[in-house]
């Protein structure tokens, strides 16, 4: 197979050269063989992010069935919006693989972009939203325990939708399918000033929530703190809960916060018209190298739960292995019994 060296891009999806690029200001080096790469992590994103994500849907939808807890109904919303972009990814691994050619029609084209635009929005803003949870039940602790919460969560679930689907609506309207001179289509953002500058105050968004975020969790530890030095006790279980929480909004800003500040960069280039400048070219190097790390963060949550929650821990072990409880079971009345025998052999 012939492969022309593009490569895709979240949002944009521009597809750039690997080769060796001479622009007006730099020379940056260009590498033939990295969409074999990118195509091995995107496929390992998804082998991991698709299964671990349903599972994880299904685990928290149990848990909601015996406590109805807001931060769990965020989880679930949360891996609903990784799967978007999951099954959006699965397209483009196919243009990757076949050089950029893109062979699943121009609906499709809109339809994977505007998921992956979505299930980015929704992200930030299911994890505000979490981040709020947290700081109303340890801050405003008061306040949060006359909250009615089936309310609250349906409104907060319902409004995060409606905003982050309205947001994304000009990447559908901007993606466009392209036939070139050679007879590939290409799947490409057809975007003007007016749009580019839409897309550049979604990016601001992105960063005042993480400010929010930012905010929300200085409030929280102060809060602790305090709270510690007066009782000297800890309550773990809202601090386990804290965690979980923590660890995933971590995780969420080193996938996406270095891709979007590239991503801001490339847009302030072309509203200036320097999209042939040695800015760009760095700027659109960024992008190539961070959309895989970007793209990884829909795998890394199912994963963080497992790992920071004990019980969660215990129901993914019952899942994927019915047999072991019943196992444990037969083992424990085994060395039951086998103790009983050893002691009744030394009584005589």
């Amino acid at each position: 197979m012939e492969y022309s060296g593009s490569t895709v891009e979240y949002e944009t999806y521009y597809y750039e050269n690997d080769s060796t690029e001479q622009t007006e200001g730099c020379r940056l080096p260009g590498f033939p063989w990295t969409w074999i790469i990118r195509t091995f992590l995107y496929i390992l994103v998804v082998i991991l992010g698709v299964p671990g994500n349903i599972a994880l849907i299904w685990i928290m939808v149990r848990r909601l069935s015996v406590f109805r807890r807001p931060c769990e109904s965020f989880v679930v919303n949360l891996a609903i919006s990784d799967l978007l972009l999951l099954l959006g990814l699965l397209v483009w691994i196919d243009s990757e693989i076949h050089g950029g050619s893109w062979r699943s029609g121009w609906l499709c084209c809109k339809i994977t972009a505007y998921f992956m635009a979505l299930s980015m929005q929704s992200g930030i803003f299911f994890l505000t939203a979490m981040s709020i949870d947290r700081y109303l039940a340890v801050v405003h602790s008061n306040i949060y325990r006359k909250i009615k919460k089936k309310l609250y969560v349906t409104a907060s679930c319902f409004l995060v939708w409606l905003v982050s689907i309205l947001i994304a609506l000009p990447v559908f309207r901007a993606r466009v399918l392209t036939l070139e001179d050679s007879g590939i289509w290409r799947c490409r953002e057809d975007i003007d000033v007016q749009l580019q500058r839409f897309s550049l105050v979604n990016l601001l968004a992105f960063f005042f929530s993480l400010l929010g975020i930012l905010y929300c969790y200085c409030s929280i530890m102060r809060t602790l703190c305090l709270h510690y030095r007066r009782t000297r006790r800890q309550n773990h279980k809202l601090l386990r809960s804290i965690k979980v929480v923590f660890l995933v909004v971590v995780v969420f800003c080193f996938s996406w916060v270095p891709f979007n500040a590239f991503k801001i960069i490339k847009i302030v280039l072309t509203i200036m018209n320097k999209e042939n400048s040695c800015t760009m070219d760095v700027a659109l190097t960024g992008l190539r190298v961070l959309v895989p790390f970007a793209f990884a963060n829909s795998c890394a949550n199912p994963f963080i739960y497992t790992w920071a929650d004990a019980s969660l821990k215990k129901l993914v072990v019952r899942c994927l292995c019915p047999c072991l409880p019943r196992l444990q079971e037969v083992m424990a009345v085994s060395q039951t019994e086998s103790d009983t025998h050893t002691d009744s052999i030394q009584r005589t």
